[in-house]
């Protein structure tokens, strides 16, 4: 089915080749020599079906259909017909349009599987989109459902695999017969479309069981079509299918329909089509299965009045008769909730439920329903109307109360809201929604809906059955907003220990959630938000390149990677992401923010100051541009409008928290750490470990350490240690656990150890190898896979170091990691982060001369203007810290002769002097101060800022010094405006 096919082809050719294919290959690979099958209508037996059609989605990004839903209705009603076996209609799931979301049809599918018996058969008709997942991160096929998000399948679509497993437990378990119908080789604006080509890995092929029968719409090349032609408006598969089910394909005479039969007089309807034939076009169905399968038996009357026709067009069953069912107490019940569809998470205090025992939940839920229902009736202009309502839900909840069976299907109806609730929150973050978007802002934490969210999908959770594949995504659901709660409620909190705390659960959860699926971009966006608040840059990237390799198409990642590229000085990565991110969503105001960042770095002040200006249009309640506006504004010498400014980004301050990550403070392992391959089956580790495979056994203990399974990891790491003392790697590791533990004496001694025990890269090579023989693997691939693994986590041995001072310092031995931070220092002073622990560990000690010492030396290896600024920013700390005339004196020395060579420079620039500064410009409070991260530890640092009025910082230290005199022998030098005077 495609509408106005012509016109698209040349745009979106390439995709539909592809999905058509992998669809194909995914449903139709099987093995030859099956079965012969019972007949459908076998006595005793019963017939139920799963009927999927979806013209119009949620998502406006999706190309709409014209006829899915119709041919849905079609086919429900000839199941209920005699000639489709007159199934009972509560045997038959109907899912149209916005009834069809992800949620509805996977209980669906467990409604089905828990229904039906040895002997049963089972349709499942799907009329809709299907797609393949962005072709630059994993390959997989999907069934679009309604509420499916253009940019992100995952979770919220069928899976294929899933839809696999289905039809066959239900065949290989149940033994029932089972009849897959796809017409889903569409194509519309999707994700897979829009990336381009890609084929389905081999392991997602499965094969057609000995009693199921799986028929397609199109070959892999090929498109399905509709028109208004067929039927006054149907799929041409879905048109011919029917007729030949009805009788039309006996062509044999033996009243009875096979699959031989349907695929022969499809081949022949298709071929013959003068439709398809005046366009040119080409389609041809396939059906798979084993041949003499039955798919119906034919009823005279029906087929008679069939051949009566000159043309099927003329059939008045043509059209969808399927009454409606009659209102009833359920109905009512569900069609009032789904009133309250936008705020259902608040319309019952779900943590509140879930203290209860589990036979109170409906009636909790009933009471919040008559409270909504009694406030409603009291303000109503038709009271009579609902208090009929009211009745029937009563009348409702007493059925309930008596019917087991009854009660088991409220709970389904329920949960498959709940489960759309969730998703609709996710969708509307993912199409950029703007009031989603202010739900993720710091100054929402005060009203944090996502707690809500997660106790209405922990109840949902609770509410689905353990085997069900829908348990997996409420899982994922869950712990996602419980992260984003968590990362909210930080800036809640005026205490860094409980901020930590939160980080940390949100890490813990994210993680949880990123082990459950990996290629979930929203999950990845989230992971990258919270290392970034952490301050691991290195991490927080890469989940944002995640995230944006997933979901091109999404902006909010792409905004977030050029943040975060601009936090670790990558310019030109951040502007490419900002271009990108500008290039989908050119207002949103975090585009317009790091525009503004771009223009002030450029020194295009003016630009700079439109970007804020427009963003305060677009979003008026955060407080960053008005807070660089101010800056801004304080250049130009603005200082009431610089003042204005100030005030109003304190405001929007008020009563939240802002913390950066502080010097020394603990980090977690990074989940990118993890090898993404690891989760493909040519590299998975055993079920079972045997105890002299040490390098599984160590493998398995890092997996736990990175989703803080933390004694678990202990466990492992020793059982390495305990066969072999000087296995390589462990001691590092169980360091690192113990670092997360808090435990610093075991730490320090597992660090020590480590450094001592350190194997160089070919020595690394060399003891591993003799390990490599004991890898447990299905095969050499998945042995050799474990094995680089394994060496993909050897570390340079200056990481011990770091982690050891780190240890200490922790641990309050701060003369320690003074010492070991000097050893880092020895061993290469080229490089600077050794430089900046050390001083910054003297000055924790009071010790300024070691640490001016180090600065000294730090002047020698690198660039004179880093040095200088963090020079002076020593000297502004120790006069914070001390204010001795000591310190003034070397101070007011240092700036002194930098301030005539500054004025040497402008004298030959021909720039005018610097104006007299006031104090807060004297200290740089506008310069921006760079931050970087060190690689092993993750710890936050930040560069000292930039330095000007060098003259004016020499007087206001010299003007300290209580033995010389600023008069009389002093006279004037350069601009009487500096007010500098020098002994003459």
């Amino acid at each position: 089915m495609f509408a106005h096919f012509a016109k698209r082809w040349n745009f979106h050719n390439l995709t539909k080749i592809i999905f058509g294919s992998t669809l194909l290959m995914l449903f139709f690979a099987m093995n030859s020599g099956l079965a012969q099958n019972r007949p459908p209508n076998n006595a005793g037996k019963k017939t139920y079906a799963i009927i999927i059609g979806i013209s119009r989605y949620a998502d406006q990004g999706i190309d709409p259909l014209q006829f899915a839903h119709r041919d849905a209705a079609l086919f429900a009603e000839y199941l209920e017909s005699k000639a489709g076996g007159e199934v009972p209609s509560e045997n038959i799931i109907l899912l149209q349009n916005k009834k069809a979301t992800w949620s509805a049809v996977y209980k669906a599918m467990d409604d089905i599987m828990e229904r039906c018996s040895n002997g049963d058969l089972v349709y499942f008709y799907f009329s809709g989109h299907g797609d393949i997942e962005n072709k630059r991160v994993y390959k997989n096929g999907f069934l679009i459902c309604h509420n499916t998000p253009r940019t992100n399948y995952i979770n919220s679509s069928l899976r294929i695999e899933d839809l696999n497993e289905f039809a066959n437990t239900l065949s290989l378990n149940k033994k029932v017969r089972v009849v897959l119908i796809t017409d889903a080789c569409h194509s519309g604006r999707l994700a897979g479309s829009s990336m381009g080509s890609s084929a389905l890995i081999a392991q997602q092929l499965r094969t057609v069981i000995s009693n199921e029968v799986r028929l397609t719409s199109c070959l892999p090349n090929e498109v399905s079509f509709e028109d208004k032609s067929w039927g006054g408006g149907r799929s041409i598969f879905s048109y011919y299918l029917l007729y030949g089910l009805k009788g039309l394909a006996d062509a044999d005479k033996d009243k009875k329909v096979s699959v031989v039969d349907l695929q022969s007089y499809l081949q022949k309807s298709f071929a013959k089509d003068p439709i398809l034939k005046s366009r040119n076009e080409k389609q041809t169905p396939v059906i798979k299965g084993q041949p003499k399968f039955e798919l119906s038996r034919v009823d005279s009357n029906t087929l008679a009045n069939l051949k009566k026709l000159n043309n099927l067009n003329q059939d008045t069953n043509n059209q969808p008769i399927r009454k409606p069912l009659p209102p009833s107490p359920s109905k009512t019940f569900f069609e009032y909730l789904d009133n309250y569809q936008s705020n259902i998470e608040t319309f019952v205090a779900y943590r509140s439920l879930l203290a209860l025992e589990k036979n109170q939940w409906h009636q909790y839920i009933f009471d919040s329903v008559y409270h909504h229902l009694y406030e409603r009736i009291a303000g109503s202009a038709t009271p009579s109307l609902d208090s009929a309502k009211l009745q029937k839900i009563q009348a409702y909840e007493k059925e309930l109360n008596k019917n087991p069976d009854a009660l088991k299907r409220f709970y389904n109806e329920y949960l498959s809201r709940l489960s759309d609730r969730g998703q609709q929150v996710i969708n509307l973050y993912l199409e950029g929604d703007e009031a989603a978007l202010e739900k993720m802002r710091y100054y929402n934490s005060v009203d944090n809906q996502f707690e809500v969210y997660t106790d209405m999908l922990e109840f949902a959770f609770q509410l689905s059955t353990p085997k069900s594949p829908m348990r997996r995504n409420l899982e994922i659901l869950k712990n996602y907003f419980y992260a984003v709660a968590c990362r909210l409620n930080m800036f809640k909190t005026a205490n860094r220990d409980s901020s930590q705390q939160l980080l940390l659960s949100a890490q813990q959860a994210i993680a949880f959630a990123l082990k459950l699926e990996k290629n979930a971009a929203y999950l990845h966006n989230e992971a990258g938000l919270i290392w970034r608040l952490q301050g691991n840059y290195e991490s927080a990237i890469f989940h944002f390149k995640k995230a944006t390799d997933i979901s091109p198409q999404w902006f909010i990642p792409w905004t977030h990677l050029s943040a975060t590229y601009w936090s670790h000085n990558q310019w030109d990565s951040s502007r490419s992401a900002l271009h990108t991110a500008a290039s989908i969503q050119a207002n949103f105001s975090g585009v317009l923010n790091l525009m503004g960042r771009f223009a002030e770095r450029e020194k295009n002040l003016l630009l700079a100051e439109q970007n804020y200006h427009h963003c305060i249009k677009q979003n008026d309640r955060h407080y960053f541009p008005f807070e660089r506006l101010g800056y801004i504004q304080m250049e130009y010498n603005e200082f009431r409008e610089a003042d204005s400014n100030f005030l109003e980004a304190e405001k929007r301050k008020a009563g939240f928290h802002f913390f950066r990550p502080e010097q020394g403070e603990s980090i977690l392992p990074p989940t990118h750490e993890i090898p993404f391959d690891m989760s493909q089956g040519i590299c998975m580790q055993p079920d079972s470990i045997l105890p002299n495979d040490l390098i599984n056994l160590f493998l398995k203990g890092y997996q736990e350490f990175v989703f803080m399974n933390l004694e678990l990891s202990i466990q492992y790491f020793q059982k390495c240690l305990a066969r072999d003392p000087n296995f390589p790697l462990a001691h590092h590791y169980l360091g690192r656990v113990y670092l997360s533990k808090n435990q610093w004496p075991e730490a320090v001694f597992y660090f020590k150890k480590s450094s001592q025990d350190y194997l160089s890269g070919d020595s690394f090579l060399a003891y591993s190898e003799k390990y490599q023989k004991n890898i447990v693997a299905k095969d050499s691939a998945t042995s050799a896979c474990i094995y680089q693994w394994f060496r993909r986590l050897h570390y340079p041995k200056q990481n011990d170091l770091y982690f050891l001072a780190f240890a200490y310092e922790r641990w309050n031995r701060f003369h320690r990691a003074a010492s070991t931070y000097q050893k880092l220092v020895d061993i290469n002073p080229k490089i600077s982060i050794p430089f900046f622990k050390l001083w910054l560990t003297y000055e924790k000690l009071g010790l300024w001369k070691e640490s001016h010492e180090s600065h000294l030396l730090f002047a020698k290896h690198h660039d004179s203007k880093f040095a200088v600024q963090e020079r002076s920013a020593f000297y502004r700390r120790v006069d914070s810290a001390k204010g001795s005339p000591e310190w003034a004196y070397e101070a007011g020395r240092f700036h002194y002769g930098l301030g005539i060579e500054e004025e040497a420079q402008a004298r030959r620039s021909k720039k005018k002097p610097y104006l007299e500064p006031n104090e807060e410009q004297l200290w740089d409070q506008l310069a921006y101060r760079e931050p970087f991260v060190i690689p092993c530890t993750a710890e936050s640092l930040w560069k000292a800022p930039s330095v000007r009025h060098h003259a004016y910082r020499a007087l206001y230290y010299l003007r300290k010094l209580p033995t010389i005199p600023l008069t009389g022998i002093w006279k004037p030098i350069a601009s009487k405006k500096w007010l500098i005077y020098l002994k003459d």
